[in-house]
């Protein structure tokens, strides 16, 4: 990703619209530079803000508001636009724009109001993407996240250790996605898969082959038998080679071959023994129905003839079944006859004792009748004479209930002016007292009228300590500072010192290293110098003085002098670079001192600007001289909050006072008015009360309700006796009509109930005769046997008739089966099947115990 250009309103300290364009400077690698909080780390928090909504620090983050300038004019939004590119400005441009969560002025009338962050993505194709999508196209676009992005493409200060120190995987997923290594990553995984699925079916494979192998079963008659049983061993361990697996399949096919020849004879034996079974099991099967059907024509001849024998006691037993019957019947004839007389005796009694009663019950009638118009008579004497009591003691009632009420209104009055009085009294007394407290605080607020002008001053000397305050940190800062760049610089010196002596050394090795070099070589051209030939250096044909060549201990080369030439300029470089920087160091060293003195300055003249009255004399004694400035000027603020805190109170009493004087002057005119309208409510009243006094029938309540008890009693006892004698003379005439209904019902009945008795009669008479069965017969049978006998009798007699027709059945039907069949001889025919049965299972054996499942392996 590279940044093209970077656009920010009213972000961070930025706010005017600001815009920086990247591509203007001609190299790529260029510095940012500026005072401390002029900007320089908002630029990368606006580029990181652009691209994921936060800001650059990983520590400490910033979102929202607090990105919002405060520098900004009220009303201009803030954003951050960015234009970047991937690789090249020719392959498109991507431009965000980004609004982060901001406060801002109501368009109508006062007040604020929150705005929520914003964000749109345009591509180089001019698709625009909404708030919900950029994100994730932001990532995927750059192919960091902000975390990774901060590791590698942007560090903020103090957290480039942060990638430093991060995990070896950490730092993997970072690498990966910075170089796009990914797709190397999935093919090596997707290899290493491959392999440990290959590896895993080599294993199923092989567990699979040893256990078929060792369910293996060779047959002695196997020409290969020795050979098979040997591999079938190896076969069993673990370390089996591929080889011997094939030479052990290759014998299983043929051993499978042999067996399958050996299986085809097997089971053409068996199948001729089979057959032969199977005859056996039909003559058997056969043999044993027949021997079923004799069982049965036996069985049934014998309970045939047990039946036989006891058919004269089942015939004997039908008859006197059927007497018992009759016996039955003609008792239930019987006791109908005798209910139907005794039912015509008992009307004749009830007729008589009804006609018995009838004249007994028309003389009590009578009486009642007389004793009933008494009764009455009196009951309406005490109706009459109770509802003029009644009356009476309603109206003393309701008049002493009006009495009452008008002396608790006579007693309310009065109170009610006593009250009104007492109210006006307090009122005018309130306003005597608040008019002098309203008197006393404007005397003690005048007191406290110079206060603002100290509240300013105080202010004032407030900001000039903090200005002093500042200004003492930057001199301590600037201290702090001169100590490390001293310190710095002379470790640059020795640096340089160090870097120096090793160059000298090296150069006089050089030149040493040099010199024997040369002579070395001019040495060895003396010893080919000829008189009369010229030299091969100067050209000269004389040699006055030749060199004489030094034996040398060490062995001389031009390589050896090439290599020490370049140490020699290594360490020139290295010189040159301590100079350098030792130069640096001074000049930073010299630019703090020149600092130093400048804050020192500014600080000695807010000092003196503060004011004259015992400055400090020395830079050691500023800060004594601010705590205890400090301290004198928090006094004065203490004061002061406690004079504005009273002259408040003082104003908000006043404010008070004259609100309440109001009140009480218009509770004064309420409570006069209140004090007339009670004295003449008072008198209205206790004029009603004395005139209600003089129209009463009884003095109390109590007088009247006990009058009013007595006449009531009266009453109801008057009611009770007359509802009584009513009561009694209307039960007489119920049982009068009662007695004449029951004496005609009987008059209807009894002819009706003395043919119903002569009816039963005579059909009892003829059921005898006809069944020719006297009545001592039927009463003998009745009490010798019951219902429950003659039952079992009847049940006995059904099962002897079904056992007798189900043995006949089952011997005709064994009979036709058997005809002229011989019994059959089952146990020599079972002997038979068991025989052929041994022979199948010989026929069938073969020479291993169960198949072996051969598979070809083959190798992927």
């Amino acid at each position: 990703m590279r940044p093209l250009t970077l656009e920010m309103q009213a972000f961070g300290s930025y706010g005017d619209r600001t815009k920086i364009d990247f591509r203007k400077p001609s190299q790529n690698l260029f510095l940012i530079t500026g005072d401390t909080g002029s900007g320089k780390s908002t630029i990368f928090d606006a580029i990181a803000f652009a691209l994921y909504g936060e800001a650059s620090s990983t520590a400490n983050k910033k979102s929202g508001t607090e990105l919002q300038s405060q520098f900004a004019t009220a009303g201009a939004e803030p954003y951050v636009e960015l234009k970047f590119c991937e690789g090249t400005e020719e392959s498109g441009v991507y431009t965000v724009r980004r609004v982060p969560r901001h406060v801002r002025p109501l368009k109508r009338g006062s007040g604020e109001k929150e705005e929520s962050e914003s964000v749109t993505l345009i591509m180089p194709d001019e698709i625009v993407y909404s708030q919900k999508e950029t994100n994730q196209k932001i990532i995927d676009i750059v192919g960091l996240n902000k975390g990774q992005f901060m590791q590698v493409a942007m560090i903020a200060q103090g957290e480039f250790m942060e990638l430093l120190r991060a995990k070896s995987d950490e730092k993997k997923v970072i690498f990966r996605k910075l170089f796009h290594t990914e797709k190397y990553e999935k093919i090596a995984n997707e290899l290493g898969d491959r392999k440990r699925k290959l590896d895993a079916e080599i294993a199923t494979i092989r567990t699979k082959f040893h256990a078929k192998a060792e369910n293996a079963d060779i047959p002695e008659a196997f020409e290969e038998a020795e050979a098979l049983l040997a591999l079938k061993k190896k076969m069993q361990q673990a370390d089996a080679k591929a080889p011997e697996m094939e030479r052990f399949l290759e014998l299983m096919q043929q051993l499978c071959q042999y067996l399958k020849e050996e299986g085809k004879k097997k089971k053409k034996e068996a199948k001729e023994a089979e057959k032969l079974r199977e005859h056996c099991r039909s003559a058997l099967q056969e043999a044993e129905n027949l021997q079923k059907s004799f069982t049965q024509m036996e069985e049934a001849q014998r309970e045939l003839a047990r039946l036989f024998e006891a058919e004269e006691e089942i015939k004997e037993t039908a008859r006197l079944e059927q007497m018992i019957k009759l016996a039955y019947d003609a008792k239930q004839l019987y006791q109908q006859y005798e209910e139907a007389v005794k039912r015509l005796e008992n009307l004749k009694a009830e007729q008589q004792k009804l006609e018995e009663k009838l004249p007994e019950i028309k003389k009590a009638l009578k009486e009642a009748e007389k004793e009933r118009n008494l009764a009455e008579a009196e009951k309406e004497t005490q109706q009459k004479n109770y509802s003029i009591i009644e009356e009476k003691v309603n109206r003393t009632k309701e008049a002493l209930k009006e009495i009452r009420k008008a002396a608790q209104e006579v007693e309310q009055s009065k109170d009610a002016l006593q009250q009104a009085e007492e109210t006006e009294k307090e009122t005018k007394e309130k306003s005597t007292v608040l008019e002098q407290n309203i008197v006393q605080w404007k005397k003690e607020a005048e007191a406290f009228e110079e206060i603002e002008v100290r509240q300013l001053q105080i202010t004032g000397k407030k900001n000039a300590l903090a200005e002093i305050e500042d200004a003492v940190a930057e001199i301590t800062e600037s201290k702090q500072l001169l100590g490390k760049e001293k310190k710095q610089e002379e470790h640059a010196k020795e640096i340089y010192r160090e870097a120096s002596g090793q160059y000298q050394a090296k150069q006089q090795e050089y030149e040493a290293y040099r010199k024997r070099f040369f002579d070395a070589q001019a040495g060895i051209l003396a010893k080919e110098l000829k008189e009369g030939e010229p030299c091969p250096v100067c050209g000269s044909m004389e040699h006055p003085k030749p060199c004489i060549a030094v034996e040398m201990q060490e062995e001389l080369s031009r390589e050896m002098l090439e290599a020490l030439e370049k140490t020699i300029a290594k360490l020139q470089q290295k010189q040159e670079a301590a100079s350098t920087e030792a130069g640096a160091c001074h000049v930073r060293r010299e630019n703090r001192e020149k600092e130093l003195a400048e804050r020192k300055e500014k600080c000695r003249n807010k000092i003196e600007d503060f004011g004259k009255e015992a400055n400090p004399a020395a830079d050691n004694e500023i800060e004594p001289w601010l705590v205890a400035q400090k301290k004198k000027l928090a006094k004065e603020e203490e004061t002061l909050s406690q004079e504005i805190k009273k002259k408040k109170e003082l104003s908000h009493k006043l404010e008070e006072a004259e609100a309440k004087k109001i009140a009480l002057q218009k509770e004064e005119t309420e409570a006069t008015e209140k004090k007339l309208l009670a004295k003449e409510q008072f008198d209205r009243c206790q004029a009603a009360y004395t005139e209600r006094n003089r129209t009463l029938d009884y003095t109390s309540e109590k007088e009247a309700d006990e009058v009013l008890a007595e006449a009531q009693q009266k009453k109801a006892s008057a009611e009770s006796a007359y509802a009584k004698a009513d009561k009694e003379k209307s039960r007489l005439e119920e049982e009068k009509t009662g007695t004449q209904t029951g004496i005609v019902r009987c008059e209807r009945e009894l002819p009706e109930r003395k043919k119903e008795a002569e009816a039963k009669q005579q059909k009892y008479d003829l059921y005898i005769e006809e069944k020719d069965i006297s009545k001592l017969e039927w009463q003998t049978l009745v009490e010798q046997y019951s219902i429950d006998a003659m039952e079992e009798m009847r049940q006995k007699r059904e099962d002897y008739q079904n056992q007798k027709t189900m043995y006949q059945s089952r011997y005709e039907t064994a009979k036709e089966t058997v005809g002229e069949k011989e019994k059959p001889d089952v146990e020599k025919l079972q002997r038979n099947l068991r025989q052929q049965r041994s022979r199948v299972s010989l026929q069938a054996g073969r020479p291993m115990s169960g198949r072996f499942l051969i598979r070809r392996i083959r190798k992927s």
